[in-house]
């Protein structure tokens, strides 16, 4: 899966659903994204990406590196409520 096939608005609810501070694969297990996109092995390291690429429009911030649960993020701007 490419980054281009998440949707937006699941991944968005998603990430405002989280704790301040996060991992990859937290999101990924969210009932709204698990029946959106399913799961398959590609998945954590899109989603990364798709992080990534939407930062500016509804945060969060890559604080750490890959790690088995995935990337540390935190929620900053409209992510946070802000």
């Amino acid at each position: 899966m490419s980054s281009d096939n998440f949707n937006e608005q699941t991944v968005r609810e998603a990430v405002q659903a989280m704790p301040a501070q996060f991992r990859t694969y937290d999101v990924l297990d969210h009932p709204a994204v698990r029946a959106a996109h399913g799961y398959d092995d590609s998945l954590p390291k899109a989603l990364g990406q798709y992080l990534s690429e939407k930062k500016a429009s509804f945060g969060p911030r890559k604080l750490d590196s890959q790690t088995k649960k995935g990337t540390l993020w935190e929620k900053i701007g409209a992510a946070r409520g802000a």
